[in-house]
């Protein structure tokens, strides 16, 4: 284990890599050195490269800043203590230092249905909450559509909305019309924790002799077929019935329906819904691409050693890889904590690209992410402007590098391949608005899951008069009509 010295050094190191990789630089470009041992690792501070703009003069005289939000993630953004523990230390530091900077206090109302009570008070005038943190699909569904959010465009002066702690995907996919009614950014470090990833066994990729897949991955050639032949030659037949299954036997990869089935899109660089020249959403789903990713997908789950597991709890699949019988799971960064106690070392990768056509390794957020609202009660804009920029500015600056700590320690070495992962995962987020907003195919790969032949064109055949109505529903919605 890392020292708490150790631990700040790294985190450090993490951070700067992840801002000059925002700036489009790398650490060789800069005048900064690193290096291990006893050498001094000389850092550009954070506050030399780049700052919120915030008024000079900010000064809420104590104002209580409060968090709606789920309540199993309330701790995610107000903590009472320093318990010695990184994340929760960082969180606890960062709004410590945002109270001092801006003379505010922070607190958290929660429910347990998807942070959706705050509706009712919206609806009744109150200003009761600053913001509200939801389920990403109920951001859209029981707020934005019912016209209880702000625009993130023109009513929040001080969120600036170009820099790196907020999500440039987000703000361009969620944008319909010039009109912004949900946002993401390191306010939250969950949007990270719910970006898909790949985990796969140190344990059996050395007991086959190869190499880890980390400069696969770096030279561009970590492609969904690359990944198959892999897959399927990591699976064995442990009780000899001369069949594989996830309960008894190793498996090169499992997934379930709300997992992979839905995220092969993204990575082949599709979208469920885009917009077109008028800014207005357009379903872009129904195309040859679309239909030969999911053809393709649902032939390589039938090959030996592949597996869907068609319910919403993935127990069998989470056992299997915790028991070292599941060489690749796809799964959420988050949920790397699950394989704590886990025998096995493994490792983290972007999941594959669909094929080299691809430029990156792209990955969707789950919708189960929390979204950003700001309530339409809101009394003083200019004051929830400025206290939103800067936890997300610390957000950036502290807790996102110490998610990475938290992160790399579960069970894979804190090493440079393992960072460079990460940087890449967390540059690939997709956040579709045909996934997130409620259109009946924002679920297109969980739904061809339950049908018998997979077949999209059918299924969309099927949906289709019924999502363009939605379509334009949203966009009247959006035009203000």
């Amino acid at each position: 284990m890392f020292s708490r010295k150790q631990t700040g050094t790294l985190s450090a190191v993490l951070f700067l890599s992840m801002l000059l990789s925002a700036c489009g630089g790398s650490a060789s470009s800069n005048d900064t050195t690193q290096s291990t041992g006893d050498t001094t690792t000389e850092a550009v501070t954070t506050e030399e490269i780049l700052k919120p703009d915030l008024p000079a003069d900010a000064n809420y005289d104590g104002y209580e800043f409060t968090f709606y939000m789920r309540s199993w993630e309330a701790t995610y953004q107000v903590v009472e203590e320093e318990l010695g523990e990184t994340i929760n230390d960082a969180i606890y530091k960062r709004n410590k230092t945002v109270s001092e900077l801006l003379n505010v206090t922070f607190a958290t109302a929660v429910d347990d249905s998807n942070a959706t009570g705050a509706k009712n008070s919206i609806l009744a005038g109150e200003d009761a909450y600053d913001v509200i943190l939801p389920h990403g699909r109920y951001a859209f569904s029981v707020y934005a559509m019912n016209s209880l959010g702000l625009d993130w465009h023109t009513a929040l002066p001080y969120v600036d909305m170009d820099q790196p702690w907020w999500s440039q995907d987000a703000r361009d996919n969620f944008t319909v019309s010039d009109k912004l009614y949900a946002m993401v950014g390191d306010i939250s470090y969950y949007a990270l924790g719910c970006t898909k990833c790949m985990l796969f066994n140190k344990n059996l990729f050395d007991e086959y002799g190869w190499d880890y897949p980390y400069q696969t991955v770096l030279n561009g050639d970590w492609t969904w077929e690359k990944f198959l032949e892999m897959a399927i030659d990591g699976s064995r037949d442990l009780n000899g019935d001369t069949k594989l299954d996830i309960e008894n036997d190793q498996m090169g990869f499992a997934t379930t329906w709300w997992s992979t089935p839905i995220n092969i899109l993204f990575t082949a660089d599709q979208h469920i819904a885009s917009k077109n020249e008028n800014n207005e959403l357009v379903i872009t789903l129904n195309n040859e691409r679309t239909i030969e990713v999911f053809d393709n997908f649902f032939k390589s789950m039938t090959k030996d050693g592949m597996y869907i597991h068609l319910a919403d709890s993935g127990t069998p699949i989470y056992d299997a890889f915790l028991q070292g019988r599941l060489l690749f799971l796809e799964t959420i960064i988050d949920d790397a904590s699950l394989y704590r106690d886990m025998d096995d070392e493994f490792g983290i990768i972007p999941c594959p690209k669909y094929d080299e056509t691809v430029d990156e390794y792209i990955a969707g957020v789950d919708a189960s992410t929390s979204l950003l609202v700001v309530p339409i009660t809101a009394s003083n804009t200019e004051r929830t402007s400025v206290i939103l920029e800067a936890p997300a500015y610390y957000g950036w600056k502290d807790v996102i590098p110490a998610y990475y700590d938290v992160a790399l320690s579960v069970k894979y070495a804190r090493d440079e391949e393992s960072v460079q992962m990460m940087d890449i995962i967390r540059k690939g987020r997709r956040f579709d608005v045909g996934y997130y907003i409620n259109l009946p195919i924002n679920s297109v790969g969980y739904d061809l899951c339950k049908r018998e032949d997979h077949s999209f064109t059918s299924y969309y055949a099927s949906i289709e008069a019924s999502a363009q109505a939605a379509v334009e529903k949203l966009n009247a919605f959006y035009r203000g009509e």
